[in-house]
């Protein structure tokens, strides 16, 4: 049976609308048609469907380009032994069962607690490298968890991701323009800061934004060892 999220994880899943959180009581809804974006309403996907559009069609199109090449498919299982779409499925839950750790980690990065426009030109990025191999590849969520080690931990400005991906651009102004709104709707809104993990093994980058709520000096007090932190959290396997 999958492992429940922990409450800090379900508060982390959250409406990309109005931020409401995930709950047993009222679980969110995915996309349909991305599988990646959350909301608690019929309502508020509604309103939100302008900027998330061309987000929604960016990863469809990323999802059926990976599941078409011969030459990926063959590589993932030689690597990791495991398709294209369960690594996909894997990584979907082993970024929802750090999502809290995630959502720490990027205020930390950007330092929102003091800079909070920071949402709009820096985000927090990292690899994740396997720790198993095509013969024993983790098959239990349980074993998920502890699959990975991050590696290259940086913040990085926009300019220098779109320098070296052009293709991301898009994806960072839709982000820019929902944080934008959010703050329209809310002044004491952090927005969407982004989290990009890199993930070789399976070519692919997941593109997280975790909508944070202000004011500012109401978020957790600045750590110095937030990167030590974050590689621990992620070597022993801990939901905080």
């Amino acid at each position: 049976m999958p492992q429940a999220l922990s409450k800090q994880a379900r508060e982390l899943k959250q409406c990309q609308q109005c931020f409401k959180s995930d709950s047993k009581e009222a679980p969110l809804q995915t996309c349909a048609k991305c599988k990646r974006a959350h909301y608690c309403s019929r309502e508020c996907q509604v309103k939100d469907w302008k900027n998330h559009k061309r987000l929604c069609a960016m990863n469809r199109e990323m999802r059926a380009a990976m599941k078409s090449d011969d030459v990926l498919i063959d590589e993932t299982l030689a690597t990791i032994g495991m398709t294209i779409a369960d690594g996909e499925n894997k990584m979907k839950k082993w970024v929802q069962y750090y999502k809290a750790a995630l959502g720490i980690s990027v205020v930390h990065a950007l330092r929102l607690q003091t800079t909070p426009e920071a949402c709009l030109t820096h985000l927090l990025t990292f690899t994740l490298v396997p720790k198993f191999t095509a013969e024993n590849p983790p098959r239990k969520d349980k074993d998920i968890w502890t699959a990975f080690k991050v590696e290259n931990i940086q913040v990085l400005s926009f300019e220098e991701c779109i320098q070296a991906r052009p293709e991301l651009e898009a994806q960072f102004d839709t982000i820019a323009l929902k944080t934008k709104n959010s703050w329209k709707e809310n002044f004491k809104t952090i927005g969407f800061p982004i989290t990009l993990i890199q993930i070789p093994c399976i070519r692919t980058t997941r593109f997280i934004p975790i909508g944070i709520e202000g004011p500012p000096e109401e978020l957790v007090r600045w750590e110095p060892q937030w990167k030590e932190n974050l590689t621990t959290i992620v070597e022993q396997g801990i939901a905080i």
